[in-house]
């Protein structure tokens, strides 16, 4: 299991990141997912 606190201390001093969560189901389920947890129209490039 992760915590915040692990998240973090891997992530220090990394530059940008970004964290996102997808959920699909049928055969292009882990593309779908994939896409769904980087299409966030908040995120800019």
């Amino acid at each position: 299991n992760l915590d915040f606190a692990d998240v973090r201390t891997i992530m220090a001093g990394m530059g940008k990141a970004m964290m996102g969560t997808g959920e699909s189901s049928g055969d292009r389920r882990a593309i779908e997912a994939a896409e769904a947890a980087i299409s966030n129209p908040l995120i800019d490039d």
